[in-house]
């Protein structure tokens, strides 16, 4: 559909919406059934996409802010519903309401500057899938949240969370469940001592599992003895619980005198699902050994 000005309705059965250019000024309704609502490589929607009671499907296709900026609303509304972004660049997580399944395909970035509230007041939560390829940012303070907060989340992560743009101390919150599918984790750190400002992961309630590989950059730190915990860079919170091999330090972090390397749990009670960043003082190399000359025998006559 290229269309201009007025709005889109549609009533009954199982419809199929597609938007590929022009403007719509007054927002797009779906109705009950199982409709599908495509928006492919630009158009505007000045208002709202509402998908109404049903198992619905939406799916964004090579959009940008620029052309998604101009809408305030994309409702899955009640249902079992999943909204697909395809090598796509979102942000305003606030203007995607009701989805059970969100999923962030084919190089596909969406910028957390806000709350993803994944769900409805019937499924109560959901699913952010990042998959191969994509990156999920937190700007400042991220979250993915359940509908219901007596619900988890669950955020799988096959592709990037990227936490390092400024500021630094970024977090992104995953309230629920957190399980890495061979995917990356990327954070800033002052290294230094166990005081030192850091981008963090926080997974609330729920669980950390599966295998995921962290960078951390070091931001102008020193390099300095950590004492206790270390410096936090995943925070277990709110009774979750992390397996022992759910991260890995993909590089080395050497500064000064000091290695750092990655550690699940800490010195103090409640640190135990929590990981940090701990120093040791590199060993000096030993010397090279002084092989004596051989000794010059002198003959007299």
């Amino acid at each position: 559909m290229a269309a201009s000005g007025g709005a889109v309705s549609v009533s009954g059965g199982d419809d199929q919406i597609t938007i590929s250019g022009g403007e719509i000024r007054g927002g797009i309704r779906a109705s009950f059934g199982n409709d599908s609502f495509n928006w492919l490589n630009g158009g505007y929607v000045r208002t709202s996409v509402a998908m109404a009671d049903g198992n619905d499907t939406a799916r964004l296709y090579n959009l940008s802010e620029y052309f998604l900026s101009a809408s305030s609303l994309l409702d899955g509304g009640p249902g079992d519903d999943v909204l697909t972004f395809d090598n796509t660049h979102s942000a305003r997580p606030e203007r995607y309401a009701n989805w059970e399944t969100v999923s962030l395909e084919n190089s596909t970035q969406l910028d957390l500057a806000g709350k993803l509230i994944l769900g409805d007041s019937v499924s109560n939560t959901g699913v952010l899938n990042v998959g191969a390829g994509s990156t999920l940012t937190s700007v400042s303070s991220g979250s993915v949240v359940p509908f219901n907060a007596t619900s988890r989340a669950t955020l799988n992560n096959a592709g990037t969370l990227d936490l390092s743009g400024s500021p630094l101390t970024n977090t992104l919150l995953i309230r629920g469940n957190y399980t890495g599918q061979d995917g990356r984790l990327l954070l800033r750190s002052v290294l230094g001592d166990e005081t030192s400002p850091s981008d963090r992961l926080v997974v609330a309630q729920g669980h950390i599992g599966g295998s995921t590989s962290m960078t951390v950059s070091n931001l102008g730190g020193p390099g300095a003895l950590t004492r206790g915990n270390g410096i936090e860079v995943v925070e277990a919170s709110e009774g979750a619980t992390s397996d022992s091999a759910a991260f890995r330090l993909q590089n080395s972090l050497s500064v000064g005198a000091y290695q750092y390397y990655l550690f699940k749990g800490g010195a103090t009670a409640g640190s135990e699902n929590s990981w940090y960043l701990r120093s040791a003082v590199i060993s000096p190399a030993e010397p090279a050994p002084v092989i004596p000359p051989e000794p010059c025998l002198l003959y007299t006559s």
